[in-house]
């Protein structure tokens, strides 16, 4: 008989794939519906996954599959406060809730909204606005002893460029191995799926 772990789970037959454009689908089908195959025998240890920024807890979600379905331990990073209650209650993974740039301690002004058309970092202070002292991403892999990610779901509205910055790839010898990594990019003013 074989033995079973938590990571031996089916997807129930309802409708869990929530991403924008069926990344997570697309991710799940291509890459994870046989995952042991290619993590090979380690199963120890959960896959790891990283939501930048992560806004709604279900709503386009690209990491909830992961998260609730399939056990992936995950860190969802939401510079929003006015989102990370929701994040909070309804998913497993651990929230950073600050925005992420190239430089720790950078300082922004950040517009908040439940709304995502209106939220994001802003030219100057305002009544709806934060101010929040950014963190890189190496920081966030560090504190969280993270040094695989099997996904990075990356959709910072443009900043995606600056946030990558803030790890150092030039080293001989790689600190974070990173499995898939999808984003979104802005070009000729439009945004375009990468």
């Amino acid at each position: 008989m074989k033995k079973t772990t938590a990571f031996d789970r089916t997807l129930p037959p309802n409708r869990l794939f929530l991403g924008q454009y069926q990344q997570d689908w697309a991710l799940y089908f291509a890459a994870f519906r046989h995952y042991w195959s290619i993590r090979g025998s380690d199963t120890t240890a959960r896959p790891v996954y990283v939501d930048l920024a992560a806004a709604w807890p279900t709503k386009i979600s690209n990491t909830f599959v992961f998260d609730a379905c399939l056990g992936w331990s995950g860190i969802c990073i939401e510079a929003d406060p006015a989102k990370v209650p929701d994040l909070v209650r309804e998913r497993g993974c651990q929230l950073i809730d600050t925005c992420i740039h190239s430089e720790d301690g950078f300082p922004v002004d950040f517009a908040s909204s439940r709304d995502s058309g209106r939220n994001g970092i802003v030219s100057g202070p305002s009544a709806h606005s934060v101010q929040l002292n950014c963190t890189t991403l190496a920081k966030v892999f560090h504190r969280a002893s993270v040094t695989q990610v099997e996904f990075l779901s990356l959709d910072v509205e443009g900043s995606e460029a600056v946030v990558l910055q803030g790890i150092d790839f030039t080293k001989p010898v790689p600190q974070y191995h990173m499995r898939f990594v999808q984003l979104k990019c802005w070009s000729r003013g439009k945004r375009e799926q990468g």
